[in-house]
């Protein structure tokens, strides 16, 4: 063997380069792959059955069906979508911080900002398909009990589920990253912004992202208010984005060795 074939056999393999369409690519393939798995597509059946449940038993034992609509907004749209979203998106991202996972994607040539926007969007895009099923379930009970108004509502219910599932995603991806104990960043947001500053009658409410969806949410159960559809679809983007910019910084400056929870 001659010394030049000696040298570049002690040479490393030139390492791949970084392509972000591929990385992107791998990550819809992993997040398909779990969305389609029966186990996920059991437990979404199980909430929307249970859901279902609910619903009839309040339509039954409500004297007033119009005041359907309210409890819609009120548990539904501004109390429980916020919740599964913000539990939902910080599974999701713990479960890329584990052993099994940081031991393989970190050190693949993949950027850390890119991995985890490219991890929001594919779980994004799966979250708002469930939300959408379990809507239709909460709407066609509505439907079936003949509920006046609530129709016509779709439109406007279906937008504040998207911007809620889109924001509190974010929220979720944000406290994943802090911590593996994320439920306890979600009840201190949830208590502190949500349910504190979101009472107060001044400008500092607006912090509140539910605050938010109830004031474009008002029209629809009060004739005289007015739905400021583009000021609340421009402000949840906005701190959508703000909260996602955040945990891709926290993403990229931590250390992950997937053994102790952080």
């Amino acid at each position: 063997m001659s010394a030049s074939e000696i040298s570049g056999a002690s040479q490393p393999a030139p390492r791949a380069k970084p392509n972000a369409w591929r990385a992107l690519a791998g990550i819809w393939r992993l997040t398909l792959r779990r969305y389609f798995a029966p186990v996920h597509w059991l437990a979404l059946g199980g909430t929307a059955a249970l859901l279902g449940l609910v619903c009839f038993g309040y339509l039954s034992g409500a004297k007033n069906p119009q005041l359907y609509l309210k409890w819609v907004i009120s548990f539904y749209v501004t109390f429980l979508v916020p919740t599964m979203a913000f539990l939902s998106a910080g599974g999701a991202i713990r479960d890329e911080l584990k052993s099994t996972t940081t031991d393989y994607v970190f050190t693949r040539p993949v950027r850390r900002p890119l991995f985890l926007i490219g991890r929001y969007l594919a779980h994004l895009v799966c979250a708002q398909v469930d939300f959408l099923c379990v809507l239709a379930v909460v709407v066609g009970a509505g439907i079936y009990r003949e509920v006046p108004g609530l129709l016509a509502a779709v439109p406007l219910l279906l937008l504040a589920q998207v911007l809620l599932v889109v924001a509190f995603s974010a929220l979720g991806f944000l406290g994943g990253v802090l911590t593996a104990r994320y439920p306890i960043v979600g009840l201190i947001y949830g208590g502190v912004i949500e349910v504190g500053v979101g009472q107060i009658p001044t400008q500092i409410s607006q912090l509140s992202m539910t605050h938010q969806i109830n004031t474009m949410l008002l029209a629809l159960t009060s004739p005289a208010a007015e739905a400021s559809v583009l000021a609340t679809t421009g402000l949840l983007l906005l701190f959508s984005v703000t909260l996602l910019g955040l945990a891709a910084v926290l993403f990229t400056q931590r250390e992950f060795t997937g053994q102790q929870p952080a």
